[in-house]
């Protein structure tokens, strides 16, 4: 039961590690390799602008724009008919067109 444990806590901190290391490489390349702003933003700049976003609310309006787009259409592309739809239009321009 011990080693099952230990082994849950290494992947744990191998996660936190590489986590880490990810957003460290983030930022020595943006700040030594010179990138600009535009191109990449520094990990910093990143979570000031998520924490913006948080506190003000601008999120939710991206997020209810992005759903707002996604269900009309998600619910035209899975319709039984419409797949159908095409399949026939398919193979009728298959036949006809060549």
């Amino acid at each position: 039961m011990r080693r099952r444990g230990a082994r849950a806590a290494w992947r744990y901190a191998l996660a936190v590690i590489a986590h880490l290391a990810l957003v460290t490489a983030w930022l020595l390349l943006v700040k030594v390799g010179h990138v600009p702003r535009f191109v990449l933003p520094s990990p910093l700049d990143t979570a000031a602008a998520l924490a913006t976003a948080a506190t003000t609310g601008g999120q939710h309006r991206h997020h209810a724009t992005d759903l707002r787009r996604l269900f009309p259409g998600r619910a035209v592309g899975w319709r039984w008919p419409a797949v159908q739809l095409s399949a026939l239009l398919n193979r009728s321009c298959a036949l006809l067109c060549h």
